[in-house]
């Protein structure tokens, strides 16, 4: 039983040991000995690079450019990155079922859809226009097609229209109009 215990002392010691002496871990109301240490990107995220990168990003990028096209132009480059590292945010404050049903309805979206336009590969390869008409094409198939787009739209739309300029264009104001009767 003392073995155990100082086995597992011993442990925790080189543990604290090493989280001292890395930067990315911070001290949360630490016991008298400073055991209980929180990595710091759990306590605040920060970013490496305002460009979200990965396949998370592509996706979303690729998709939101299609979604939010007007008159064949999509939005902003700086809007998409926002929007990205938004989803991002999202994912990271999400539970692992909640992200990983999105990634997955993504991941479906990425490379079922340019199959509506007939076409082959990923969605980000296609020209905006194809994209726009892949998506549409998409959301009018078979249950599970239409609840994967709907998954990611809706997220994506929550997102893309929390943005202040997103905000102006539907006309919000952000002020209550009264009470419902």
């Amino acid at each position: 039983m003392a073995t155990n215990v100082s086995r597992r002392a011993t442990a925790l010691d080189a543990v604290a040991r090493a989280a001292r002496s890395a930067s990315c871990f911070a001290a949360v109301n630490p016991p008298h000995d400073g055991h209980w240490l929180v990595p710091a990107e759990r306590l605040v995220r920060a970013r490496e690079s305002p460009t979200p990168t990965g396949a998370v990003a592509r996706r979303v990028r690729a998709i939101a450019e299609a979604l939010f096209a007007r008159d064949g132009t999509p939005p902003p480059a700086d809007r998409l990155d926002w929007l990205c590292n938004d989803v991002d945010d999202f994912l990271a404050s999400t539970s692992g079922r909640a992200r990983g049903t999105f990634v997955l309805a993504l991941w479906a979206l990425t490379w079922f859809a340019p199959f509506a336009v007939f076409r082959l590969g990923p969605l980000g390869r296609l020209s905006l226009e194809d994209r726009t008409e892949a998506l549409e094409r998409f959301e009018r198939g078979w249950l599970p097609m239409v609840a994967a787009i709907l998954a990611v739209k809706t997220i994506l739309c929550v997102l893309y229209f929390e943005h202040p300029d997103g905000a102006r264009e539907i006309d919000f104001d952000a002020e209550c109009k009264g009470h419902l009767a």
